[in-house]
């Protein structure tokens, strides 16, 4: 188990010491700041919040397979604020899949389902109470208030 603040890691499993390094993990973590998971993968995004996780990791260290699902909470992205953001993730020769994503976003939801595969984006996203555009108030609706 690692430490991390408030928050752990439960790691379960082998790593095999000769080539090819089989793997067969389970990783439990708990109460973790995201930002310190993109920090320790050695990652910089503009991702905050706090996050459970459960992943599975088999394969060899030269090719694992990723699966797992999470729950982040009272976070941002980019500066845009969220309540909760939940789903499955796996990965697997390079390709990411998100399934049964669900974000909830203060006014509203998004469902995100999809595939990314080096630059390229696929995904499903139906975004309910969500308003993409952001304009400055007018001056108009400024005396309103």
């Amino acid at each position: 188990m690692w430490k991390n603040g408030e928050g752990s890691h439960h790691v379960k499993g082998t790593v095999g010491l000769e080539t090819p390094h089989e793997l067969n993990l389970r990783i439990e973590s708990e109460k973790i700041r995201i930002e310190s998971i993109l920090k320790m993968a050695g990652m910089s995004y503009p991702v905050t919040g706090w996050v459970e996780n459960t992943v599975n990791v088999i394969g060899t260290s030269e090719k694992p397979s990723v699966s797992g699902d999470f729950l982040a909470w009272d976070g941002s992205v980019a500066g845009q604020l969220f309540q909760s953001v939940s789903g499955k993730y796996s990965y697997d020769d390079g390709k990411i899949t998100i399934q049964d994503g669900l974000a909830y976003i203060y006014d509203g939801t998004a469902l995100i389902n999809g595939s990314i595969i080096g630059d390229t984006l696929n995904m499903d996203v139906t975004l309910t109470d969500i308003c993409l555009l952001y304009t400055s108030p007018s001056p108009r609706d400024m005396r309103r208030s």
